[in-house]
């Protein structure tokens, strides 16, 4: 049996060395996205929308919010213990030795759910929180948050920077668990399965604006997510198309070609409806045959089988490489 195991485990490895992709694992977000400036663009968008290092909300619908970000409940509870962990004396004093008792001694995973102030522990948390041990505080556990939204965001196939921070502000407001349905109905809007990439900012808000007619869940706080798009593209100016810089081909249209954007989604996001002409050139500007054009209309279908068609055209071969397109297309006309 050790034999056999060993056997199999060497056929793999031989095979995985003539093609390494076998082995290759898709690339990281820290390999793809810089998140030193992810991180700081996020934050500007929490700046804007959501509050101050001095914020507190005493309660915001069933608990409190506080800080830039608004943390909210059991989060605002571990942000005050990191405070308090961090500078315990000042901390004490501030908040006054009941309340400071009382952070410190709530389990921190199901703590202060409900938990709502007074106008008294309000003022003494503001004071707190827009300390420079709670702006330090705030900013660490803030970068925290965001790289692991993102990293949920880039595991469910988001892939460019802009697309992440929205994906990030929608983590953060629906939470872990409300993101999984979220997701779903993004991508039923999109018609893209699981395995199927994002590809930009675009594609993103378009299919949330979609499933908004579906879903009241998505439909309720459709102003929030124009707000961060609006962001986005005019305040922080990041483009809302595919990562142009990612895609193979060089010889893309000028930056305001109709195409470009088109052309780097297609060559990035979805070669499977059709390849450039080499490895590194589209030919954006070649002249496009009927076969050529017929292709690519049924990959991006999904390349369906045109079941009891038959073929009867004269000048179409059954065996060319556009006869089940041709076949297919057919079928969708009649």
């Amino acid at each position: 049996m050790n034999r056999i195991i060993i056997s199999i485990l060497l056929v793999f490895c031989l095979c995985a060395a003539l093609h390494p992709g076998v082995l290759a694992a898709e690339p990281s977000l820290e390999d793809s996205v810089n998140v030193d400036q992810l991180v700081v663009h996020a934050m500007q968008i929490y700046f804007e929308l959501e509050g101050d290092y001095d914020s507190v909300v005493p309660q915001d619908s069933n608990a409190l919010s506080i800080g830039f970000l608004q943390w909210h409940g059991a989060n605002a509870l571990k942000l005050l213990q990191q405070i308090c962990e961090a500078a315990p004396d000042f901390s004490d004093e501030t908040l006054g030795s009941a309340l400071y008792g009382e952070i410190m001694q709530a389990p921190r995973s199901s703590g202060w759910r409900n938990r709502v102030l007074g106008s008294a522990e309000a003022a003494s948390i503001r004071t707190l929180i827009s300390s420079d041990v709670g702006v330090a505080c705030q900013d660490q556990l803030a970068r925290e948050l965001i790289l692991e939204e993102a990293r949920h965001g880039w595991d469910r196939g988001v892939r460019t920077e802009a697309a992440l921070l929205y994906y990030c502000t929608v983590e953060h407001q629906y939470g872990v668990g409300g993101i999984s349905f979220f997701m779903q109905y993004v991508r039923a809007a999109m018609g893209i399965t699981e395995d199927e990439h994002i590809p930009s900012l675009d594609a993103f808000h378009s299919a949330v604006l979609e499933a908004a007619d579906s879903h009241s869940s998505i439909r309720n706080y459709l102003s929030g997510r124009k707000k961060v798009y609006d962001f986005i593209v005019n305040d922080l100016q990041l483009s809302a198309g595919p990562d142009v810089a990612a895609t193979p081909s060089e010889d893309l249209p000028a930056p305001a070609h109709r195409a470009r954007a088109a052309i780097a989604w297609v060559d990035c996001c979805r070669p499977e409806i059709t390849g450039g002409s080499s490895d590194t050139a589209f030919f954006p500007d070649a002249i496009v045959t009927r076969s050529e054009a017929v292709t690519p209309l049924r990959a991006a279908a999904g390349r369906p089988e045109p079941v009891g068609i038959v073929l009867p055209l004269e000048d179409a071969a059954d065996n060319a490489f556009y006869c089940m397109p041709v076949l297919w297309v057919r079928k969708k006309a009649y």
